[in-house]
């Protein structure tokens, strides 16, 4: 009788804790579509920091919980698990957005970081190290774990809806320091000097794609055949509007980065039949 109601106990203990995260899940789905959608700005920013503080509260809880992903509501996650962040943004006024984050490490203990966005863009922003409390907000859509000498670095594809005449597709990189502060940024692209992430900057209402899958590619004579960042190649409309990234549009030819000794290495007019 004891073994019956011991059992019991358990299971309705487990039934509770699935029914509780379950809950929680539909709490974030419904949280995040109003930070996105309603049409006040207060209540838009008011659900995304309700949701900033549920999903803490779930994380700190049940580290291991597994969250789906919405339409404003994205988690991406390293190969091995060890390391998540979660990304929501709620629309501000003129075309601007603001960006929520969370990152969470599981290794022999749990961390969770919140980051807070440091929304303004500037193309300066490129060469700069942030950290938590100065992250470039984005909505991540991939993670991609790569390694070079016993380092490990995480890098993050997203979008940032920055104002009301372009849109930014994000190539970001997150790594940690020895006291396991998240950094990001990292002078590790091959395409210009000292770049810690890259922005790809083009006109609204046009489509740059940006996606991790393999391709190939030309460099000099030597044929590359790996997986990659892939994008679309960017050029003004005009071109009067060189140099003016706001009016940049994407064109039916595809550049990529390719990981090598240590570096995302870059490549021109790649061959995306895959894509």
């Amino acid at each position: 009788m004891k073994s019956y109601l011991t059992n019991w106990i358990q299971l309705l203990v487990l039934g509770l804790a699935f029914l509780s995260v379950n809950l929680k899940a539909q709490s974030i789905e419904t949280l995040s579509t109003k930070a996105l959608n309603d049409s006040s700005l207060d209540n838009r920013l008011a659900a995304a920091e309700r949701l900033q503080q549920l999903l803490y509260d779930s994380l700190e809880n049940h580290p291991i919980c597994f969250f789906e992903r919405y339409n404003n509501f994205s988690m991406v996650a390293s190969d091995d698990q060890s390391v998540r962040v979660f990304s929501w943004c709620a629309p501000l006024e003129q075309g601007f957005f603001q960006y929520f984050g969370l990152i969470q490490t599981v290794t022999d203990t749990q961390r969770l970081y919140v980051l807070k966005d440091h929304f303004v863009y500037e193309e300066s922003k490129g060469y700069e190290n942030l950290n938590q409390e100065r992250w470039y907000g984005a909505l991540y859509s991939k993670m991609i774990t790569v390694s070079y000498k016993k380092e490990t670095f995480y890098t993050l594809l997203g979008w940032d809806g920055n104002d009301a005449l372009s849109d930014i597709k994000v190539i970001d990189v997150l790594s940690f320091d020895k006291n396991h502060e998240p950094i990001f940024g990292k002078e590790i692209f091959d395409s210009c000097t000292h770049c810690q992430r890259v922005l790809l900057q083009y006109r609204q209402n046009t489509n740059c794609s940006l996606r991790y899958e393999r391709q190939s590619g030309k460099q000099g004579h030597k044929l590359i055949s790996d997986n990659m960042i892939v994008f679309n190649h960017l050029e003004p409309e005009n071109p009067y509007f060189e140099g003016m990234k706001n009016m940049y549009i994407p064109t039916e030819f595809f550049d990529a980065y390719y990981w090598k000794d240590g570096m995302w290495r870059f490549l021109s007019n790649i061959d995306a039949r895959n894509y």
